[in-house]
């Protein structure tokens, strides 16, 4: 037992005394002869400066944005090393931790730690795509130390972008490896944002005074980049007898990454009747760079008629299934009214005008009337009535009609819109 531990002694103090010789490496596992396995790891107690790979201070990097290149260095000199009755174990510091090798048979250990050696000053340089190299001067660095040095970088055009930097480029630091001392990175500057208007609209689809519209406008970022940026509505009243209308409003657009799109609204209550053309832009005046101005605008103008408040009785509809019938079968016909204002309409009629008479066709004859009743209807509210008729005058195809509310009873702002004429005929038995 005196023997071994006599021997263990011997070897490392071997070991200190050898430190400052210089041999390549060559660690493996197994049974080896331990002293010609010694030199092989004095090596790490020279300085070994590394560089770790280049990092930025942005997750993406736009064209015309300014960002952080970052590079960091670690003088990663030193190791411990471990012996047993069989072997010798290493443990040595690298730029990804510490590694172990083994030399020799294991066994029971016992751990001893060899120190690393402190670098001299030296320098960093750092290219970037064809520019001319930037020089940074590198301190003396203990063991395990580290330095970080950092390069603010404006990309002036997209696309691919080299960088490149190496440590100790005029090799003044004697090292145990010099094949760490540079690392080089190809990243992408990414383009600045695109924005257009790939949709332009307004709801309801008929307005009147008094009533809120609501413009709509879908933007999609067609660029590399994301951004926010503003959305302005133009909205222009042509007035007759007044002073026109003119109103532009700013709203923000969120941030819209590369492809993705939105929409952004803004309410409007028009307090006059008259012709109102909308318009307006995205990124406009433009506060946020981007790739592209000229598709900003809106696709085109929307012109909105805006009518006066009131009662606006429409018959919308006149309709049957059958438009020919023999002239024991029945007609069936169904008118639709709607009040297409923004205020009651109160009770109404609804009548319905056939030929009475061959000489209606000519208007010097008499007409067969036929009414129905519709309740009071709120604004957007139908009225729905059918009329069923045979008609024995003659055979042959003749014209009728309907009319919305022909009493007046109904204050109706527009009676342009009141009546309907269907083209029908009878057939032979």
């Amino acid at each position: 037992m005196k023997r071994i531990t006599g021997t263990l002694i011997m070897m490392i103090f071997y070991l200190f005394c050898s430190v400052c010789l210089a041999a390549p490496i060559n660690s493996h596992v197994g049974n080896a002869n331990v002293a010609n396995q010694l030199d092989a790891f004095k090596l790490k107690s020279k300085p070994n400066l590394h560089i770790f790979p280049i990092n930025f201070s942005k997750s993406k990097l736009v064209v015309g944005q300014a960002f952080d290149i970052i590079v960091t260095v670690k003088n990663s000199s030193g190791f411990s090393l471990s012996t047993d009755s069989g072997g010798v174990g290493i443990t040595s510091a690298d730029k990804y931790g510490p590694s172990r090798h083994h030399v020799g048979s294991s066994g029971s250990s016992r751990n001893v730690r060899i120190p690393g050696t402190a670098t001299t000053p030296t320098e960093l340089t750092l290219k970037i795509g064809n520019g001319p190299s930037a020089t940074f001067q590198v301190p003396a660095l203990a063991p395990g130390q580290t330095v970080t040095f950092k390069k603010s970088y404006t990309a002036t055009k997209a696309g691919n972008l080299t960088i490149s930097c190496t440590v100790d480029p005029r090799n003044l630091v004697k090292e145990a490896n010099e094949h760490d001392n540079t690392q080089r990175k190809v990243v992408r500057i990414l383009g600045l944002p695109d924005f257009k208007i790939v949709r332009f609209y307004v709801t309801p689809s008929s307005i009147r005074v008094n009533d809120e519209m609501t413009i709509h406008a879908v933007i999609k970022n067609f660029g590399e980049s994301g951004a926010a940026t503003s959305m302005r509505f133009d909205i222009h009243g042509d007035i007759s007898g007044a002073q026109d209308v003119v109103l532009h409003q700013e709203v923000n657009v969120p941030f819209l990454d590369a492809g993705q799109k939105t929409t952004v609204t803004y309410q409007f209550t028009p307090r006059q009747a008259g012709t109102y053309t909308l318009g307006g832009g995205v990124n406009t005046p433009a506060r946020t760079p981007e790739s592209n101005t000229i598709n900003n605008s809106v696709p085109r103008l929307l012109r909105v008629q805006v009518k006066p408040a009131g009662i606006d009785l429409a018959l919308v509809a006149i309709n049957t299934k059958h438009k020919k019938r023999r002239w024991y079968q029945n007609f069936r016909i169904t008118v639709v009214v709607k009040n297409i204002g923004n205020q009651p309409s109160g009770p109404f009629n609804v009548h319905f005008y056939r030929p009475y008479d061959k000489g209606a066709l000519t208007a010097q004859g008499t007409w067969k009337d036929m009414k129905q009743s519709c309740p009071s209807l709120a604004p957007n509210q139908m009225c729905r009535k059918t009329f069923v008729f045979q008609y024995k005058i003659y055979l042959g195809e003749f014209t009728a009609y309907s009319k919305v509310d022909p009493e007046r009873k109904v204050n109706d702002i527009n009676r342009t819109n009141n009546s309907r004429t269907i083209r029908l005929k009878v057939a032979n038995l």
